[in-house]
């Protein structure tokens, strides 16, 4: 009876929690289907008015953001060098 409740009260199934790599790449996804969703915005509502360098425009920067999202780290090295040089 103890175990039934358990797996239903607490949806406790096997028993293992997320670890913090787990968890980070949740909220990495999560950033970037909004950042997704933002763009998809911008594109129509560029779209609607035929602005074709805004869709562009949206695209380009849309595209930038994921991929620092998603390289943070490389993107970090890349700074760092630079400034490096500077």
């Amino acid at each position: 009876m103890g175990s039934y409740l358990q797996h239903m009260i607490l949806g406790a199934t096997t028993g293992n929690l997320p670890d913090l790599t787990q968890v980070e790449n949740w909220w990495l996804n999560i950033v970037v289907q909004a950042v997704t969703i933002i763009v998809i915005y911008l594109v129509a509502k560029n779209l609607a008015r035929l602005r074709i360098g805004g869709i562009i425009t949206c695209i380009l920067i849309g595209g930038a953001v994921v991929f620092v999202i998603q390289n943070f780290d490389t993107v970090t090295t890349w700074v760092e060098s630079i400034i490096e040089l500077l």
